[in-house]
Order: C-alpha cells, then structure tokens, then sequence
C-alpha cells in the first residue's frame, strides 16, 4: 500500500515537469502559411494559379525565402491521386547559383502577404486526375517547418 502511494506521489510531481519539458521542446512558428486556388476544378493545360498567404506571427519585419524562387524556394509539394510526389520541370528547378541568398518576400510585423504562382509553369499537371498541393516552408527564427493547409485540384481532359 506503501509503495503504490509513493508510485502516484511520483507520477503527480513528474506530469508537471514532463508537460513544461514537451511544451518547451515545440517552437512557436514566427509565420503561418495558408493557400487557396481560385477554381478547384481545372482543364488540362490551362494555367493553375495558386495563391499563397504568409503571415507575421512577430512584431518584427519578416524575411521569408522568396515565393517565386521556383517549386523548392516556394516549398511547393504535389501529389498525385497516388499519392506520388510530382518532381518539377527541369526548367523549374532552381540552379544551385541561380538563387540569390537575398531574394525573400518581406513581411510586415502581424500582417499577411500574398502571392501567387502558376503551377503549369513549374509542374507537368496535364493528366487527368486529382493532386493534393501544400506548401511546406523552413521557419528559420522558429525553427522547424510551418506547412500550410491542403488542397485538391481536378484536372479534367481538355475538350476537343
């Protein structure tokens, strides 16, 4: 009886330390990301224009890596309906010195910024289908990833 009053006496003094230990182990983004598209339902080979939404979760001008850098600089991911990662267009893959280090979109302390890009110009998305798009960017003042919400496209056959 002893011994099983000690046990809860431990596990009440270590739920607290373990809460503020796990707590402090998750870093406050210091941006969120959010994306949205215009029509949900596309044609094959027409443009894919995604707008995508940073905002400041600091009192501090934000500098994130550029949205228009291309697929990885803007953290674009997609997937097909089987759930296969799309790789972009050798033309849109960025050159390893093609990127200026200095090239980011500037963010306004608590505000939003929005840009967009078209993802036909990166991505081949002319078959037919489903594609789940998200954008994952590095959080390099809070550490760790901020990813955004997912959508999903259809791609249908163009009309003859």
């Amino acid at each position: 009886m002893l011994y099983s009053f000690h046990l809860r006496a431990l596990v009440i003094a270590i739920a607290p330390i373990w809460s503020i230990c796990t707590t402090a182990q998750r870093p406050t983004p210091s941006f969120t990301a959010s994306i949205q598209v215009p029509k949900s339902t596309l044609t094959s080979g027409s443009a894919i224009r995604v707008d995508i939404a940073l905002e400041n979760q600091t009192d501090e001008l934000l500098s994130v890596e550029g949205l228009r850098n291309g697929p990885r600089g803007s953290g674009i991911l997609i997937w097909n309906w089987n759930n296969k990662a799309l790789e972009p267009f050798d033309k849109g893959r960025e050159k390893p010195d093609s990127v200026r280090p200095g090239f980011a979109t500037a963010i306004p302390p608590r505000q939003k910024v929005t840009e967009f890009v078209n993802l036909a110009n990166w991505f081949d998305l002319t078959t037919p289908g489903r594609y789940t798009i998200q954008v994952r960017k590095k959080d390099k003042i809070g550490g760790g990833w901020v990813e955004s919400n997912k959508l999903m496209i259809t791609i249908v056959p163009k009309k003859e």
